[in-house]
């Protein structure tokens, strides 16, 4: 039988597989993927692969977790229930290939802490141990509270009952290697894997191969080529790779084509610090875009590259630049429509102009922002900058206000901070397996000290909202209209428990809202402070 070439991520794949063969034989517990920010998905694509028979299986089972860390405890309960719902959903399939299906946990394993964790995953390495080499445990929270903590959660598990069996997974990049601390407080328990990826040439390799005509096969490997030197070459090196596929693409009469080279030649440029030439390379994409026929995608494309164009002049502090193309950027961007776009470039020239001292330039611009922001659905309205926007319109109207309802809410989260930190180290004195009661106790305590916490906060905020002027509330009852109910600037912060207001253990009293109060916004002149 003719073996089939291995295409480019199937290559990669095979050295991961290697790798981890060469090395997780050792007496290491923890390993540790060191890897170049782009090549993370890798990572992740090998660990899901050995979730299904390939020719990267390996002889272990992987288990990956995505349970939000927040404590020492809550995050081994998360564990445990992850575990348990994982094992329940596996069932089925285990017992089609006539495996034994009656694991359970242990009583010790019942406890919220790391050593109840523990005891759970020494009794399932167990109970399968016949079935593979090693129990791989990939530690991947969707959220970290703190990383201090998280990384004192590893220590407790290696201080912990461990068996041989088992192995943890962890990753972390080149750029921002925050496993470091660990490796050096436990030299002989850290294994750390750094496979050579040549990830800046997967694009290249992948374009190699490509099946399509001459044309569009130069045209891409050229491209491919510029975003490989973009990331490892000069600038000069990637304009003139990238003329290439430039000439391509006007023989061709492909214009999105020439906006996408132009705009890795002004990247380019932009990474060396030569700001005209970024500038000039932008305006030459801007002006492809323009001849495309299809509306959506020609102002798409003109909006993406006034915004490229607008961030180069505000890199140099050229801000009244800027600002006027940001505001360009806005309207094409209305012409899509895209109004998360137009919110982001009236609210960027405002900004600019806030920063170059035009105050009436930039109240009209964010004004414009909230304008913008009104066409969008709540959903995206919460998870835009409109919230940023009317702190800033805030900040113009009454600085030392607005501070101090930024201040108010930056003191709560340090409250949080240290009401967690408090529980946990609580939860320590409890012993390795405390009672599942003691626990649930702190848990409840805890949960009621951060919700005094989140109430004094927002009675403190209310209380300078009420003493202000009548347009610096206006400013606020639009927040309250547009984003949440009890809206109070920015940083926004949510009950910790999220529950909704009618839930709150003391129901606050807000200030509501005059009818229409974002019209009366955007129609009025905001005043500002002198």
């Amino acid at each position: 039988m003719i073996a089939l070439e291995r295409n480019p991520v199937e290559q990669r794949m095979a050295i991961l597989k290697h790798l981890w063969l060469e090395q997780s034989d050792c007496n290491a517990r923890i390993f540790l993927w060191e890897v170049e920010d782009d090549a993370k998905s890798l990572i992740y694509a090998f660990t899901a692969l050995q979730q299904r028979e390939s020719d990267y299986e390996l002889p272990d089972l992987f288990i990956t977790f995505r349970a939000p860390f927040d404590t020492l405890f809550g995050y081994s309960r998360a564990l445990r229930h992850e575990l348990l719902e994982s094992y329940q959903n596996s069932r089925e399939a285990l017992a089609q290939q006539q495996l034994a299906t009656e694991w359970y946990t242990p009583p010790l394993a019942e406890c919220d802490s790391v050593d109840g964790f523990m005891a759970a995953l020494s009794s399932f390495a167990h109970y399968y141990q016949a079935q593979f080499r090693y129990l791989v445990v990939v530690l991947s929270p969707d959220t970290v509270s703190l990383h201090s903590s998280w990384q004192q959660w590893i220590e407790l598990a290696l201080q912990s009952a461990w068996p041989a069996n088992l192995r943890f997974m962890l990753l972390h990049s080149h750029s921002n290697p925050c496993w470091r601390p660990l490796e050096k407080a436990w030299p002989h328990d850290v294994q750390k894997l750094t496979p050579d990826l040549q990830q800046h040439t997967l694009i290249k390799e992948i374009a190699s191969r490509s099946t399509e005509d001459n044309e569009t096969f130069l045209y891409r490997r050229y491209m491919s080529d510029s975003m490989v030197l973009l990331q490892h070459g000069t600038a000069q090196q990637v304009t003139d790779r990238a003329q290439r596929a430039l000439e391509l693409a006007q023989q061709k009469g492909w214009p999105e084509q020439q906006v996408v080279m132009h705009s890795i030649i002004a990247g380019a440029w932009l990474k060396a610090q030569d700001i005209p030439k970024a500038v000039q390379a932008y305006r030459l994409a801007a002006d492809r875009a323009a001849r495309i026929e299809q509306p959506a995608i020609k102002y798409q494309l003109i909006t993406q590259s006034l915004f490229g164009e607008a961030g180069a002049w505000f890199t140099a502090r050229r801000y009244e630049q800027a600002a006027e193309v940001y505001a360009r950027a806005a309207v094409e961007a209305q012409h899509i429509p895209h109004p998360l776009y137009a919110t982001e470039g009236y609210r960027m020239a405002g900004f600019c102009y806030q920063r170059s001292g035009h105050t009436t330039l930039a109240t009209k611009f964010y004004t414009e922002a909230v304008r913008a922001a009104t066409q969008l659905p709540l959903a995206e309205r919460k998870f835009s900058s409109l919230g940023i926007t009317l702190h800033a319109l805030l900040t113009m109207q009454d600085k030392a206000r607005a501070e101090a309802l930024e201040k108010k809410a930056q003191v709560y989260c340090n409250q949080l901070t240290d009401i967690q930190r408090k529980a946990e180290k609580e939860a320590l004195a409890l012993g390795k397996y405390p009672a599942p009661e003691k626990t649930a106790q702190l848990q409840q305590r805890m949960e009621q000290a951060m919700e005094q916490a989140f109430l004094h906060c927002c009675q403190q905020r209310e209380k300078l909202i009420r003493q202000a002027s009548i347009p610096f509330q206006r400013i606020i009852f639009a927040g309250r209209e547009l984003l949440t109910p009890n809206w109070s600037g920015s940083p926004d912060i949510a009950h910790p428990l999220d529950k909704e207001p009618a839930e709150w253990d003391a129901p606050l009293s807000f200030m509501v809202p005059e009818p229409k109060s974002t019209e009366q916004l955007l129609q009025a002149e905001v005043s500002t402070s002198g």
